[in-house]
């Protein structure tokens, strides 16, 4: 049943993940799941050209428009990582999303994070900073 039977919005839930062909290993993100909540198309009016839309490529809510959906996922990583600056107390690397991130920071003398990640990158990551 599509969407425009039942007029209703649907949620959908997928992950990235690269493969190298010559070792045929697989790298699966390690964000959490991403998800799609695509809108019922009877309630479009055109916001997606519209300038200072609501519904924008960096939300969850999505529309399908001529058969295509615009999403902007961010980024990809495989990986946790951090280094540290040469002769400097400062430690550079991607977001934590696990309890044992927290810990290798901590382990590594972590003792703060300076969070450049918007409320909205947080929210599709699933982050909970407290």
């Amino acid at each position: 049943m599509s969407n425009e039977e039942t007029g209703k919005n649907f949620k959908v839930e997928y992950f990235y993940s690269m493969k190298n062909f010559e070792t045929q290993e697989i790298v699966y993100e390690r964000e959490p799941h991403r998800i799609i909540e695509v809108q019922d198309p009877l309630l479009y009016r055109g916001e997606l050209a519209a300038q200072k839309s609501k519904i924008w490529k960096d939300t969850h809510k999505v529309f399908i428009v001529n058969g295509r959906i615009d999403k902007a996922d961010g980024n990809f990583l495989g990986g946790f990582f951090f280094n540290k600056i040469k002769d400097t107390n400062i430690i550079l690397g991607s977001y934590p999303l696990s309890h044992n991130d927290l810990l290798r920071m901590k382990n590594a003398g972590v003792t703060g994070v300076l969070n450049i990640q918007t409320g909205n990158d947080m929210a599709q990551r699933g982050v909970f900073w407290p």
